[in-house]
Parts: structure tokens; C-alpha cells; sequence
């Protein structure tokens, strides 16, 4: 992080040669705390992370890596979060859950809501609700056969 100055002035924080990327996720961080303490149950529905599928992490990351200087954190041989992409993602070289296309994910704040939301929009489960590092998340396909997934983090 490029923080060089944290001050609280008046109830107000001022945060200097901070990145538009740290500002962003120091936000959301604060507001799932906000949320927590609150008990908002109101779903946040933003493009929060990307997966993309893959058969070879290292061969992923060199090419990402050079074409965009991103950098990686390894969670095993089979996925890596990229670290400096601008937008969470990561690579998911596992077979059992990769899959076929880019996956967009679509964080909320009430993942048992947002799974009768889709299905009432007409959306189908793909996969239903499941626990991973991190938090828990459904698969679905809109009536185009996009497959997107949604995400409820950890407090």
C-alpha cells in the first residue's frame, strides 16, 4: 500500500498518495464493517472479482504477468489471485471447478435473497450455494447461458 499519510481532521479522513485501487478497497472493507455493525441485509449487487479458467497457472501468470505487469499470490498449484489487476480476480486451473469462460462474480450482502432474486428474474442455478476461503457463492446462467456467480465475503 502507498499510504504516506493517515490523519483524521474534523471527523473527516484524508488519505495521501494512496491509489485509486487502495482507496476502493479500504472502502469496501470499511463498509462490510459498517454493514456488520448495522445489520444491513441490503445486497450491494457490484462486479467485485474475475476467474478466469486455465490448464496451466504458471503459464497464465507469465503471460499476464508480462503482458500486464500484473503480480500473483499462489493459493497451490491449481490458483493465483492477481494482485495488481485493477479489479480482484484470480486463475482457476482446477478441473473440478473452473470454468468454461471468464467468470464474473457479483458481491451482495444476502446471498440466500439474491439466490430466489435470480431465480424469480428467471436465472438458473448452476450451483447452488457453497462454502469457500473467503466466504460463500452460487453459480447461475442468465436466459443468454451467461454463467456468472455471486459471492457473499466473510465479515
Amino acid at each position: 500500500m502507498t499510504l504516506s499519510t493517515l490523519k483524521v481532521v474534523g471527523g473527516l479522513t484524508w488519505l495521501r498518495n494512496v491509489s485509486r485501487l487502495e482507496i476502493f478497497r479500504i472502502a469496501r472493507v470499511l463498509t462490510r464493517h459498517i454493514d456488520a455493525r448495522i445489520g444491513t441485509v441490503m445486497p450491494r449487487n457490484q462486479i467485485s472479482y474475475v476467474e478466469f479458467p486455465a490448464t496451466d497457472v504458471v503459464a497464465m501468470k507469465t503471460f499476464y504477468g508480462e503482458l500486464f505487469g500484473w503480480t500473483f499470490l499462489d493459493f497451490g498449484d491449481d490458483y493465483a489471485a492477481v494482485e495488481s489487476g485493477g479489479l480482484e480476480a484470480g486463475i482457476n486451473a482446477d478441473p473440478a471447478s473452473r470454468s468454461k469462460a471468464p467468470l464474473v462474480m457479483l458481491e451482495t450482502s444476502d446471498i440466500t435473497a439474491m439466490l430466489t432474486r435470480v431465480q424469480t428474474a428467471g436465472g438458473t442455478i448452476t450451483v447452488p450455494i457453497f462454502q469457500y476461503p473467503g466466504g460463500r457463492r452460487f453459480h447461475f446462467v442468465d436466459p443468454n447461458g451467461n454463467e456468472l456467480a455471486v459471492i457473499q465475503p466473510d465479515v
